[in-house]
């Protein structure tokens, strides 16, 4: 910071000298070679920094979360496939995470529901999306965003608890809304909500995750009821960005040993709130904010589970791989049970999709 002030008063003061002092004096000719030399250094510096950035980026992440202000994006890699979960609401932001974590290509997008927050950056990745995942549309703007992806040739699947399919070495299944009975109004009750999970042959970054979307407490306990999320999980995107509208009996049931906050710093909402903390807590969920940590990545060892964040909010380098709590076996291979999912222009909603992707609003 203190660099950056003292690079911009020597701009200023260069700027005036070369506009007061005559054409061809001498203090305007050092005024401009200085003014070069100024920018650069600070061109130098911006590009050091994010080129810095992307080297500390570990080579074997499986899942990150994208630091898009107060939205969610999220991403999951398996083998030589990528799935992005919603894309927040700043192109620029998201461009700047899926080049740090070097992604070019998304085989699956999901889309949990329609509120700007989740969908807002659509543009900066529509074009390099091979399928994507929707849920119940219910205005107009809706539609839209579903026709936009359509006209840029993205096969696009409406979405409901039971479509499944698979991502490199993961399966994925999606476990809400449901297909028939009393299904949620479109909105944050309605959000789709996505299980990933180790295939029988999966042989590295091998995590069971799930992602909540924008789920209130309510839906969240009609969830549970289903019976798709029996058994803990390694990761779990926090829903509704750390509301204090969540049921402590989910999280706990999970037993996440890493949740994901997408949050936007100085948000005016109050998330993520403290109840919703104490209950991560209680469950020794290492916590990732996007607001204090930026960008963070999941990543599996010998060890366990590991953290990269791309700030830190202490006094660790940024670059640190933090271990983070593993309340159960993982690791590529590991113990836990693995079920075989099987794999099944905008379509009717049905009980299965094939994705094999190894070739390849309102206030929130």
């Amino acid at each position: 910071m203190v660099v950056a002030v003292g690079l911009l008063a020597t701009l200023t003061g260069l700027v005036v000298v070369l506009v007061l002092a005559g054409r061809r004096s001498r203090a305007r000719r050092v005024a401009a070679a200085g003014l070069v030399g100024v920018v650069v250094i600070a061109g130098g510096a911006v590009l050091g920094s994010g080129i810095g950035s992307r080297g500390s980026v570990p080579d074997d992440w499986t899942v990150a979360q994208c630091d898009v202000g107060q939205g969610d994006a999220v991403l999951v890699r398996s083998a030589a496939s990528v799935a992005l979960i919603d894309t927040g609401d700043d192109g620029a932001a998201l461009d700047r995470c899926l080049d740090l974590f070097g992604v070019d290509r998304v085989d699956l997008l999901v889309l949990t529901h329609f509120d700007t927050d989740h969908v807002g950056a659509l543009a900066a990745v529509e074009r390099r999306v091979d399928a994507a995942l929707v849920g119940p549309t219910g205005r107009s703007a809706d539609e839209r965003v579903v026709e936009r992806l359509v006209a840029a040739g993205v096969e696009v699947v409406d979405t409901r608890a039971g479509t499944s399919g698979v991502l490199g070495e993961s399966s994925w299944e999606v476990l809400w809304p449901p297909l028939e009975g009393a299904s949620p109004p479109p909105g944050n009750d309605a959000s789709l909500v996505t299980r990933f999970r180790p295939t029988t042959h999966c042989r590295a970054g091998c995590l069971d995750l799930v992602a909540l979307g924008d789920l209130g407490a309510e839906a969240q306990r009609r969830l549970s009821a289903t019976g798709g999320l029996s058994g803990r999980v390694d990761v779990v995107k926090v829903a509704h960005h750390g509301s204090a509208d969540q049921d402590p009996a989910l999280y706990r049931s999970l037993g996440a040993s890493v949740a994901l906050v997408g949050v936007g710093a100085d948000n005016t909402y109050g998330h993520p709130t403290d109840s919703l903390l104490a209950v991560l807590d209680e469950t020794a969920s290492a916590v990732a904010r996007s607001d204090l940590d930026g960008s963070t990545a999941v990543v599996v060892d010998d060890g366990g589970l590991r953290l990269w964040r791309e700030r830190a909010s202490s006094s660790e380098a940024s670059s640190t791989l933090v271990a983070a709590s593993v309340p159960h076996p993982v690791a590529g291979g590991g113990p836990w049970p693995r079920e075989r999912v099987p794999s099944r222009r905008r379509r009717p909603v049905s009980p299965s999709i094939r994705s094999d992707g190894t070739e390849s609003g309102p206030p929130p």
